[in-house]
C-alpha cells in the first residue's frame, strides 16, 4: 500500500513477457544478472523468480520446443515457448496452473509488437503440449540433456569424474538455492539479528559465522534492517572467502592493502571491510556494475575505492579478446 492505495499484482503475461526478453539476452551470452538489470524496477523481483526456474528447466524446455515446432522459430518467439514450457511441464512444481501459464504467455504474444503476429503459432504449440504432455515428456525423457537440465559435455564429464554420484550430482544442482544473508557484524551480529527478525514472524537458521539461511525466500525490501544495512544477500559458500583471505595476512588484514578484482556487485568487497580495516580496491571492467558495488558500500556504511576499466584508465591496451561485454 501506498499513500492508502494498494497496490494491483501485476498481470502474468507481462512477467512473462519480460522473462522471454531477459532470457534471449543470457541465450546471446549475457550473464542472468545483467540481464535482470534491464528489467524495469518493479518487474524484477517476480521475472527474476521466472528466469532462475527457467533456466534450472532449460534443457527439457528446449527439447519439448523441437517437437512441437521442429524448424527455430526467431529468437523471441523461442524463448517465450521456451519459457512457458520449462515453467509447466512438471505440473507439480509449476508455479501456476499450467492452463494458466498457457493462457498467459498467449497473452505475452499477443501484446508485444515483435511477436503479435506470431501468435497463433505460439497458442498452436502450447495447447498442442497441454493436450498430449504426458507423452511429450515420455519422448524427451530418453534425451539425456532435458533429463539432467546440463549440456552434454558437461553431464559426461560429471559421470566420468564421479561414475557413482553423477545423478546426486547432476540432481542437486537443479535444486533451488536457499537465500541466505550475510550479518554486517559492524552493526549487529546474527543472534541479535535473527531475534529481530522472529519478533516479525520471520524464521533464519544460523549458517558458518556470519550467515542467517531464511526458511522462506523474501524480497530484500521486506527484510527488517536490509535497507539500514544490518545485513546483505551472499551465498554461504561466498562468505567463506572473506575470513580466508584474511587469516592468511599479518595482523587479519588490519593496514593491508587488497585488490578485488572481477568485484561487481561487491559482497566479497563489503564483507572483508565488514571484518577488516584494510585499503581495499575494487575493480570491475563494466562501469554499469561499479556503480552497484558503490550502491551496496553506501547502503552498508561502507567505504572502498572503486574503479571501472583499469587498462584504459591507465592508458594500457586491453589483452586480445578483452571487451567491454562479459
Amino acid at each position: 500500500m501506498i499513500d492508502g492505495v494498494v497496490a494491483q499484482p501485476l498481470p502474468l503475461w507481462q512477467q512473462l513477457q519480460a522473462t522471454a526478453v531477459a532470457l534471449v539476452s543470457v541465450v546471446q551470452g549475457a550473464s542472468a544478472s545483467a540481464a535482470l538489470l534491464r528489467v524495469p524496477h518493479g518487474l524484477r523481483a517476480g521475472v527474476q523468480s521466472l528466469l532462475f526456474t527457467s533456466l534450472r528447466h532449460w534443457g527439457r524446455a528446449q527439447a519439448l520446443r523441437r517437437i512441437l515446432a521442429p524448424r527455430k522459430p526467431p529468437p523471441e518467439v523461442d524463448s517465450l515457448l521456451c519459457v512457458a514450457l520449462a515453467l509447466c511441464w512438471r505440473p507439480e512444481l509449476a508455479p501456476y496452473e499450467p492452463f494458466t501459464l498457457v493462457n498467459q504467455a498467449v497473452e505475452a504474444a499477443k501484446r508485444s509488437p515483435k511477436l503479435k503476429a506470431q501468435a497463433t503459432f505460439v497458442n498452436a504449440c502450447l495447447r498442442r503440449f497441454l493436450r498430449e504432455h504426458e507423452a511429450l515428456v515420455k519422448v524427451t525423457d530418453q534425451d539425456l540433456q532435458a533429463r539432467w537440465n546440463h549440456p552434454l559435455w558437461w553431464i559426461e564429464k560429471v559421470k566420468q569424474e564421479h561414475p557413482s554420484q553423477w545423478q546426486h550430482i547432476l540432481g542437486a544442482d537443479l535444486v533451488p538455492a536457499p537465500m541466505v544473508m550475510r550479518v554486517n557484524v559492524r552493526r549487529t551480529s546474527p543472534t541479535d539479528l535473527a531475534a529481530q527478525w522472529r519478533a516479525q514472524g520471520i524464521q533464519a537458521q544460523p549458517v558458518g559465522q556470519f550467515g542467517l539461511r531464511l526458511a522462506k525466500p523474501l524480497p530484500v525490501e521486506q527484510i527488517p534492517g536490509f535497507e539500514a544495512g544490518l545485513c546483505s544477500v551472499q551465498d554461504a559458500g561466498a562468505q567463506m572467502a572473506a575470513p580466508l583471505l584474511l587469516d592468511a595476512l599479518p595482523g587479519h588484514g588490519a593496514n593491508s592493502r587488497i585488490l578485488d578484482a572481477c568485484a561487481a556487485p561487491g559482497g566479497k568487497t563489503a564483507h572483508l571491510l565488514e571484518l577488516s580495516d584494510a585499503q581495499l580496491l575494487s575493480l570491475d571492467i563494466d562501469p554499469t556494475r561499479c556503480e552497484r558495488i558503490t550502491s551496496n558500500l553506501q547502503r552498508l556504511g561502507l567505504a572502498a575505492q572503486v574503479m571501472a576499466d583499469y587498462l584504459v584508465a591507465h592508458g594500457l591496451p586491453r589483452p586480445r579478446g578483452m571487451s567491454r561485454e562479459r
